[in-house]
Formats: structure tokens, C-alpha cells, sequence
């Protein structure tokens, strides 16, 4: 079973410098097969970009960039989870 975490628990994520496979996983909600899909897509992005990464860690831009899901996007959905929790 997948651990599900709040859109202010993945906004906190989106704004690490760099994320591990598991935290890709509560990212994206996702499973291990899709985190390491997405960061073999990343470890891509980093060789054209020349973006320096990690062998345990990816940088963030790289997954936010590969997924089409920036901070801003975070953010909205962090904001709209509050306004409906809130009132």
C-alpha cells in the first residue's frame, strides 16, 4: 500500500534541493518502477543539461522538469487544499 501525503507535504518536497527514489515515490504518488522511470528520465535530463547528480539523489529541477509539474503547481494544489480543509 502506497503512503499518501498532503499537497503541503509534497509542496515541502518540490522545494528540496534533491530528492531520493523515495521521495520521488511521495512526490508523484507512485510505486518504485514508475520513481525509477522517472529517474532515469531525470539522470537524462541532468547529462544534456549538465546538471550535476547524485548517485543515491536526483536534483529536483531535473523530476520537475521531466514530470511537467513545477513548484507552482505544488503550490495551487497546497492552496486549494488548505481552502477546503480550512472552510
Amino acid at each position: 500500500m502506497k503512503k499518501c501525503i498532503t499537497w503541503k507535504d509534497k509542496y515541502s518536497l518540490s522545494l528540496k534541493e534533491n530528492l531520493t527514489l523515495n521521495e520521488i515515490m511521495l512526490l508523484r504518488d507512485c510505486g518504485k518502477p514508475k520513481a525509477r522511470e522517472l529517474r532515469n528520465l531525470a539522470i537524462e535530463y541532468c547529462i544534456q543539461e549538465n546538471v550535476e547528480y547524485g548517485s543515491k539523489s536526483i536534483p529536483t529541477e531535473a523530476i520537475l522538469e521531466v514530470t511537467h509539474r513545477g513548484i507552482d503547481f505544488y503550490h495551487e494544489k497546497m492552496i486549494k487544499e488548505k481552502e477546503i480543509i480550512g472552510g
